[in-house]
């Protein structure tokens, strides 16, 4: 059955101008329901709401009311009526994603960060992390290179017991840190990393060596240092510190560390290598070649023909 708009829209105007907010409202719902998406009557029954002093029920028509803008393309009005919406409910989480899409999507960046960041500390507030965490891949989309972001980003995927998955995320922001020169910083984050998954020392490893291609040996020795600081000092790390000290010619300290490691384990591969360059860098053969010599006895055939490969270097 057909409703006469013409008056409803009259008693409407009659009740607000009396302040009779619920009769007005009443009244008003019958031509939302007659048109649900058409936004004037929708905005209008939000604006009597708000005269009523009832933002609960007013906040959720204005945010329809932005989707509705948004779904017609008018994105601009969208952005206006979700700002009433948060106006109004600053915490509300929906209206709060809503805006922070519209203002990407209208180019203002700086607007659309400040509202993902107020989103994620929601979410984390009321203990929907994984809310969170997805907020937080949406800024790292926005600022890929921003410190905080990656190391949050982290941290949410351990407290959800993702820990595999926030590995990226730290080890992004440890080379960060490394590039900023903060490497005590830096050195905690790996320390993370490795109790997470050891088998992510290679990142360690090439960490170090971007410092050695960068001439910066101080500040490798400082990250290894502090990684391991007070811990057991597996031969991997140990074999880096050779390497830093040999950049460094610091020829007896790495020598010793070398030797250390000769006890317990055959000289091959990458430890074959670095007594190779340290006694090449000193010039001292006989020295090598009498460690080559030694090896030769226990070598099966794929490391004799290391070792022969060795010799000719």
């Amino acid at each position: 059955m057909a409703i006469d708009k013409n008056k409803i829209k009259q008693n409407v105007a009659k009740f607000v101008s009396l302040k009779k907010y619920p009769e007005a409202i009443r009244e008003q719902q019958k031509l939302v329901d007659d048109n649900p998406k058409d936004i004037p009557t929708l905005q209008y029954l939000g604006n009597i709401y708000l005269m009523a002093g009832q933002k609960e029920q007013a906040v959720p028509i204005f945010v329809r009311v932005a989707e509705l803008y948004h779904k017609s393309g008018f994105t601009p009005k969208a952005l206006a009526s979700i700002k009433i919406a948060l106006r109004e409910a600053p915490d509300n989480t929906q209206a709060q994603e809503l805006y922070a899409t519209f203002a990407e999507q209208t180019g203002l960046q700086r607007d659309a960060i400040d509202a993902y960041e107020k989103l994620v500390n929601s979410y984390t507030v009321l203990g929907q992390l994984d809310k969170a965490e997805s907020i937080l891949s949406k800024l790292l989309d926005l600022s890929p290179e921003n410190i905080r972001y990656q190391l949050q980003h982290g941290d949410l995927l351990t407290r959800l017991n993702r820990k595999e998955e926030a590995i990226p995320s730290y080890l992004k922001a440890a080379e960060n840190l490394v590039a900023q020169g903060k490497i005590k910083e830096s050195a905690k984050i790996y320390e993370r990393v490795l109790q997470i998954d050891a088998k992510k020392i290679t990142a360690l490893e090439n960490s170090v060596k971007n410092l050695l291609n960068q001439k910066e040996p101080q500040k490798a020795l400082e990250l290894l240092e502090t990684v391991v600081a007070g811990k057991e000092t597996p031969s991997i790390i140990s074999e880096l510190k050779a390497d830093i000290l040999i950049s460094m010619q610091e020829y007896e300290k790495a020598e010793a560390i070398l030797r250390r490691i000769a006890e317990k384990f055959p000289i091959r591969g990458a430890l074959l290598q670095r007594f190779l360059r340290l006694y090449l860098s000193q010039k001292k053969f006989e020295i090598l070649i009498r460690l080559i010599s030694s090896q030769i006895p226990s070598a099966d055939a794929l490391h004799l023909k290391e070792l022969e490969g060795a010799f000719e270097e």
